[in-house]
């Protein structure tokens, strides 16, 4: 026997997409199904006492006998059918009972409320779709039990008594000749209106899941407070860092979330700022405030709270939170990182000023007393002492050079001034005036763009291009030194550079060459204290930028740095 799959295939789909359909029951969370609840609770009790007085109000007789309590037309008949649909609404608030039970106590009395309407009515055709309202309410439960056993109770209403009795549930002579016939063309009906709020409530279902979903997921911690702030809901992240169980503080007060400022101080019950969206209608943010979990500790938190508004009323608010406490630390290390960078400071400043004083004293005596050498006894001696003193001379050059390079680097980031709007193009030509006798000498020629303004400082932003363009000019070729300075915005920076056709520098040195007293060549070839550089590199970074450089040997090389646009605020 063959098989033909490919009919089967499809037809297998067909029952999965119409399985989908179907919706699982039971899912509701404990809050929503308790509010569902209780208006379903207060609609089985209006019906109880609508029945109930059914009979005052249309004038039934008021006999009291045994009698009267099964007889039509009596106040204690309609009074006696009110108390069945009240019996069950009893049933119904026990709230011990699992919630299959209260949901089918519930159903039992608007199916009773229903039938008995059907009845005093005497079968109107009109009454019969009170039973589809009350199962379309039924569905809000979302649970299979009581829904089915209230779909039974409308089959055996129809189906039982409108055959035994059917003067009792119809007032048309069709039905009453054809009972069974009429009781199918009910059941197509409360089939089809069973169908629509199945299918409402799969809708209502998924909404949940993928809800449920996104909040289970969801690496914030979230909860939700009623008007009254009660919490409605709570998110597992939540609930781990607050210490809790699932579900554990839901319907309780939000006094039981602990909550303190930055200083670590408790709000006092009812003035957390969470609590403020419910009176003002806008988001609270707070930042490394504190929460405390159930056994006792605490954890910094950022968090938002913000209010939900439907249909111009406030129903609640959201509140998502984050641990913050690896922020925290990390700002910790950096308030001690901060401390230890300003004693390094007033150490660094302390050395400025002993090389500034102590040790330029011993040097200019030294200086002074190898000068007075030179000059006084110059060609008295022999050639061995003329080159010794002449030794001398120039380490003690060499020595104040260095001391006033040393100086300079230090005093970068403890003598700076404000920053404060700056023209490029005067300060650059500023320092091409403090190099003009290296260009003549060099013959070299330095080009330049228009220059933009920027936030700075002015005095050493002179230096920074006056050591490139001194660098340039010293580490020429064979040709006249061509140097060309040019910008381009970027952002809320601007990006310089200055190209020359030097003698290059290799790649893999590009990043020594910003290293204090890191020289490519030695004193003999090029002079210098091996400290330009590294003072570029701390200027720039000063001002909020970076500074590399793109070279090949022989090719030239380029240095590019960022500085700040005089129009944005931050230095």
């Amino acid at each position: 026997m063959v098989v033909d799959t490919n009919r089967r295939i499809p037809i297998a789909k067909v029952m999965s997409r119409l399985w989908s359909l179907v919706p699982l029951g039971g899912s509701l969370p404990d809050e929503v199904w308790c509010k569902r609840h209780q208006f379903l609770l207060r609609l089985t009790w209006f019906h109880a006492a609508i029945i109930a007085l059914v009979g005052p109000v249309l004038g039934y007789s008021w006999e009291l006998s045994f009698e009267a309590l099964f007889r039509d037309g009596t106040v204690l008949h309609t009074v006696s059918e009110g108390l069945i649909v009240a019996f069950f609404t009893i049933l119904a608030s026990r709230k011990r009972a699992s919630r299959v039970f209260q949901a089918t106590a519930v159903g039992f009395g608007l199916m009773s409320s229903s039938a008995i309407l059907v009845h005093l009515s005497g079968g109107y055709i009109e009454l019969h779709f009170h039973f589809f309202v009350m199962l379309t309410f039924l569905a809000l439960y979302q649970d299979w039990v009581p829904y089915s056993l209230s779909i039974v109770y409308v089959a055996i209403h129809h189906g039982a008594v409108g055959a035994l009795w059917p003067e009792e549930v119809y007032n048309h002579t069709a039905a009453l000749s054809a009972p069974w016939t009429w009781a199918g063309i009910h059941a197509f009906f409360v089939l089809w209106a069973c169908v629509g709020s199945v299918i409402a409530w799969r809708f209502n279902e998924s909404a949940f899941a993928q809800t449920k979903m996104i909040l289970d997921s969801a690496g914030e911690g979230i909860f939700g407070l009623e008007p009254e702030g009660k919490v409605t809901f709570i998110n597992p992240a939540a609930a781990k860092m607050l210490g809790l169980e699932d579900g554990q503080i839901v319907g309780q007060p939000t006094h039981i979330l602990r909550h303190a400022g930055t200083d670590g101080n408790p709000f006092p019950d009812g003035t957390s700022p969470i609590l403020a969206a419910l009176k003002d209608r806008t988001a609270h943010r707070g930042t490394g405030e504190i929460f405390w979990r159930q056994d006792g500790t605490s954890f910094p938190v950022d968090y938002v709270s913000t209010p939900i508004i439907e249909r111009g009323e406030l129903t609640g608010v959201v509140v998502a939170f984050r641990d913050v406490t690896e922020r925290k630390q990390a700002e910790e290390r950096l308030a001690q990182q901060a401390r230890e960078l300003a004693r390094s400071n007033a150490e660094l400043e302390q050395f400025a000023y002993l090389a500034s004083h102590d040790l330029q004293e011993p040097l200019r005596m030294v200086e002074g007393y190898t000068k007075l050498l030179a000059r006084r006894y110059k060609g008295k001696l022999d050639a061995d002492a003329d080159e010794f003193i002449n030794f001398a001379v120039d380490g003690a050059n060499r020595m104040q050079t260095l001391i006033n390079a040393l100086l300079s680097y230090s005093r970068i980031e403890t003598k700076g001034k404000e920053f404060e709007p700056t023209d490029c193009e005067s300060i650059l030509e500023s320092a091409l005036a403090n190099l003009r006798v290296a260009m003549e000498e060099s013959g070299g020629v330095v080009t330049h763009d228009p220059l933009p303004i920027v936030m700075g400082d002015g005095t050493q932003l002179g230096q920074l291009f006056q050591n490139l363009v001194g660098n340039a000019i010293k580490y020429r070729g064979t040709e006249a030194p061509r140097i060309h300075v040019s910008s381009q915005h970027n952002g809320k920076e601007w990006l310089f550079s200055v190209q020359d056709n030097g003698i290059g520098i290799d790649p893999q040195y590009a990043e020594r060459i910003f290293v204090i007293f890191q020289r490519l060549h030695t004193k003999g070839e090029y002079p210098g204290t091996g400290i330009g550089l590294a003072l570029c590199k701390k200027i720039v970074e000063r001002h909020g930028g970076r500074i590399w450089v793109e070279s090949e040997l022989g090719k030239g090389s380029t240095f590019y740095f960022t500085l700040p646009d005089a129009r944005d605020k931050q230095p």
